[in-house]
């Protein structure tokens, strides 16, 4: 019985026919051969004749007797082309009119023959796929096996793939490299009498099917895009998104102007309008900047945009997009030091002429902040009405003044008739009310601290709980307050009402010289329900989040005393 052997390689089917026809030729070859050796051959020969013929003397041992033979040793590594091919393969070695299967070692086969010695042998291998023993290359040698054991290794270069089973004149192992049958005629796909397989111009369109990007379709042989639609039938070969018909460069998707014609597209050529100033030092606008880092090339007036919104910077009100405009930026209230400032905490403003002098126990308080601008309630944080926009200013603001022991605070409400300031709400955040903030230390951290105080103060108007901490408040802030009375017999009349207050500065930690964040606010209720509108100082526009980011603070410093 022949011994089996596999090892793993390659795809494919069929029986190599040509092939087998070349090993049973040299099998029966072998066999003559080998029969002469020993004495055989015509049925005519006597004994005598053969024994004389070939020198043996007849009394001699048969030659196929074990004394007689030596082993001769066959094997070869697969090579890499069949290793590729993803195939399992068997292996068999003839040589002297025996043919048996080879085993697999490594990445090789391997097979011992015990034949005859004292005699030169043509010794065949044959590597076949192993599902359909169909034949893929094959190798042949000399060996001459003398009186000691012999060994062949088969070398690489020495394998033949001309093998063509279904007759196509294309070799197995290309179609099954091709992943095209090896066992069945192709197709003739342009009917040129050349079947596919072999046929280097499938759908003779004078385009190589390997320079072909569609060797099937005759109006089609190039996607320059890739994008499964030759260039014939796609309207934007490059797929730069501009169509062809409009695209200087319809198979270059790095280019698609060509300004001065010049053959160069604009992005590689350095002069694109050929007027002999390079790009790069090209200023469209005659503003100074290059076009090149000009975000507006084109217009005068502006050449950066620092927050992307499509507005330049210089029309822009909030270049960094933080929803903080511009002016503000950097800005700072001064908090003036006034020795003996003498202020009645009573909510009346009082102001009139003394002794022919002009008395206003506010005037020496700031009212504007280190750019000049006034401390107005300008950002509108919170509309549950739609009555506003965010772009609208209230007529609320607030001034300031210290005297080393207080600070003191007086925030004027105003531009609403005067019943509409008294339909208390039960919560004091939603009702008429105002709020002060402080971050003693300048922290800015996004997390009350226990140096981030709120409090909130309602509308004197009888009701109870005047003042309450914010949710994330430090304690121990020591304030008092008064505000201005209604008049009901004014009830239909635009009036301002006013908030005056004093802090304790030793009960929040500040010192003349100190600088410290800050913010007020204030909301507004007519309806008894939710507040209806929340207005700030500094925090961002839209955004109500003073009571518990500190960041969103402005910034204030206590003058020195002295």
């Amino acid at each position: 019985m022949k011994e089996s052997a596999t090892v793993q390689s390659g795809t494919g089917s069929g029986t190599g026919k040509h092939a087998l026809t070349l090993l049973r030729t040299a099998v029966v070859t072998l066999s003559l051969a080998s029969l002469a050796a020993c004495g055989g051959g015509s049925s005519d020969s006597s004994p005598a004749d053969a024994g004389d013929a070939s020198g043996i003397d007849p009394t001699s041992p048969p030659l196929d007797d074990s004394q007689n033979l030596r082993a001769l040793n066959v094997s070869f590594t697969v090579p890499d082309r069949l290793q590729l091919i993803g195939s399992a393969l068997t292996a068999t070695v003839t040589a002297g009119g025996s043919e048996q299967s080879m085993q697999t070692v490594g990445a090789g086969f391997e097979s011992t023959l015990n034949l005859p010695k004292e005699q030169q042998l043509q010794v065949y291998v044959g590597i076949r796929r192993a599902e359909d023993g169909l034949l893929l290359a094959a190798a042949d040698t000399t060996a001459w096996l003398g009186d000691q054991s012999a060994a062949v290794s088969m070398p690489e270069q020495r394998f033949s793939y001309e093998f063509d089973d279904d007759g196509d004149g294309v070799d197995n192992i290309v179609e099954i490299e091709r992943g095209t049958s090896p066992t069945t005629i192709s197709l003739d796909f342009d009917a040129d009498g050349l079947p596919d397989d072999s046929d280097q111009d499938d759908d003779n369109d004078g385009i190589a099917d390997s320079a072909d990007a569609f060797p099937f379709n005759g109006q089609e042989f190039e996607d320059t895009d890739g994008d499964g639609i030759g260039n014939n039938s796609d309207n934007d070969d490059d797929g730069d998104g501009v169509l062809d018909e409009n695209d200087a460069f319809p198979t270059d998707a790095t280019e698609i102007r060509d300004s001065d014609l010049d053959g160069i597209g604009d992005s590689r050529d350095t002069d694109a309008d050929g007027n002999g100033i390079e790009d790069d030092q090209e200023d469209s606008d005659y503003d100074g900047v290059p076009d090149p880092i000009d975000l507006f090339p084109n217009d005068y007036s502006e050449s950066a945009d620092a927050d992307g919104d499509g507005i330049g910077d210089n029309a822009d009100q909030d270049d960094n997009n933080d929803g903080i405009e511009d002016y503000r930026e950097g800005s700072q209230i001064i908090v003036p030091y006034v020795d003996n400032a003498s202020i009645s905490i009573d909510g009346i403003w009082d102001s009139g002429y003394s002794n022919n002098t002009y008395y206003d126990e506010w005037g020496k308080a700031a009212d504007n902040d280190n750019y000049g601008y006034s401390l107005r309630f300008g950002n509108l944080l919170v509309d549950n009405t739609d009555r506003y926009n965010y772009n609208n200013y209230s007529s609320n603001y607030f001034e300031m003044m210290h005297d080393g022991e207080y600070l003191y605070i007086k925030i004027t409400i105003g531009g609403e008739e005067l019943e509409n300031w008294f339909n208390d709400s039960a919560d004091i955040w939603e009702d008429d009310s105002v709020e002060l903030y402080f971050d003693v230390g300048y922290d800015q951290l996004d997390a009350y601290g226990d140096d981030d105080f709120q409090r909130l103060f309602r509308f004197r108007d009888s009701a109870d709980d005047p003042t309450i901490d914010g949710f994330y408040s430090a304690s121990g802030m020591e304030t008092s307050y008064a505000t201005s009375y209604r008049h009901e017999n004014n009830a239909s009349s635009v009036y301002q009402h006013l908030y005056e207050i004093k802090v304790k500065l030793s009960s929040i930690g500040l010192e003349p010289g100190d600088t410290f964040g800050f913010e007020a606010g204030s909301n507004d209720d007519d309806d008894g329900g939710i507040r209806d509108t929340k207005w700030g100082w500094f925090a961002p526009i839209g955004t109500d989040e003073a009571w518990q980011r500190p960041s969103v603070f402005g910034k204030a410093k206590l003058q020195p005393s002295d």
